[in-house]
């Protein structure tokens, strides 16, 4: 099966690191972000896999090279224009002749997808959409899935008289039959869920949902972005390996400091948990941590605590967005 990582997005929400990043480079727990979907494909047996790349273009494809560096297969679908969903999946058409599948390149997941493909195929979907359940009032609550899995609402549409209440997000996860592709224009911008999506749920199309019983997260704003990565160090190790990442198995979030090649800090108290990058400097500092994550070639400055931030690769310090879990300097 062949996937299709959406990557070519400008990131506006998470100006202005995104200027000079593109987001699916950001590092979460100084991995970027779109290395947790490789590894989370590669753990499933997805090795062929496209990325759509346009803001920043060349740092992508220069970071991610062919793939051989995790063991897969990695080409790209360049648009001189931004397409949209609905556009990029189009753009897979002469590539993919059987079944594929499609992520959000600036998501981190972790879940059992055989258990989505089987019922995919069990259901003799068209197209099968990972949902994450609602909470009561969410703001992206746009979907309603019944029973058996089909999907009854998307956005505003709805086959019957009264719109069904929502009780599902759309996680932008697809399992998708190349049959779709006769429903999608080519070569110009679209909306797979408002143009695409809601035709089927209107035309009750084999369109289902499929909830995920797993992790999921989007660091698609400043502060998702932070409670993301400060979620996954209380949850660490995942179900896939990250290489970077290795030095935290077996601990505890009380145990977790990982420190890098060249790394100097004071001789200070540190409470965990920490990772901080290759050749990170602390210098000043009273207390390192807890729920600290700095890039690697960082130095930082300080005559108090250091702790509840995270420092991108390059960070000088005086750039800082504070969000409601922590600050992130950029």
């Amino acid at each position: 099966m062949k996937a299709l990582l959406l990557s070519a997005g400008l990131g506006t929400r998470m100006r202005p690191m995104t200027d000079r990043i593109p987001k699916p480079l950001l590092p979460v727990l100084n991995v970027p972000v779109i290395e947790y979907n490789i590894n989370f494909l590669k753990k499933h047996g997805v090795t062929d896999l496209y990325v759509n790349i346009h803001h920043c273009p060349e740092q992508i494809k220069e970071h991610l090279g062919d793939g051989s560096r995790w063991g897969v297969r990695i080409s790209y679908l360049f648009e001189k224009e931004i397409l949209g969903t609905g556009g990029a999946i189009a753009s897979m058409k002469d590539l993919a002749t059987e079944r594929f599948i499609v992520m959000n390149a600036d998501t981190v997941v972790d879940f059992d997808i055989e258990k989505m493909l089987d019922f995919h195929i069990a259901q003799k979907a068209l197209v099968t959409l990972g949902l994450l359940r609602a909470r009561e009032g969410q703001q992206h609550a746009v979907v309603a899935a019944s029973g058996d899995g089909r999907l009854i609402r998307m956005l505003g549409g709805t086959p019957f008289a009264t719109l069904p209440p929502a009780n599902a997000v759309f996680s932008g996860i697809h399992l998708i039959e190349p049959a779709l592709f006769d429903y999608i224009p080519h070569g110009i911008y679209s909306s797979i869920t408002s143009e695409i999506y809601q035709r089927l749920v209107c035309e009750r199309s084999d369109i289902v949902g499929w909830f995920i019983d797993g992790l999921w997260y989007d660091i698609g704003t400043p502060d998702s972005f932070v409670a993301a990565s400060f979620d996954l160090l209380a949850r660490l190790p995942l179900s896939f390996p990250v290489p970077q990442l290795v030095g935290t198995q077996g601990l505890t979030t009380d145990q977790l400091v990982l420190l890098g090649k060249k790394s100097k800090i004071p001789a200070v108290p540190v409470y965990p948990p920490v990772i901080l990058g290759e050749g990170v400097k602390i210098t000043g500092a009273k207390e390192v941590g807890p729920w600290l994550v700095v890039g690697p070639g960082v130095s930082i400055k300080s005559d108090g605590p250091v702790a509840n931030a995270i420092y991108l690769p390059g960070a000088k310090g005086e750039a800082v967005i504070r969000t409601e879990r922590g600050r992130i300097h950029y």
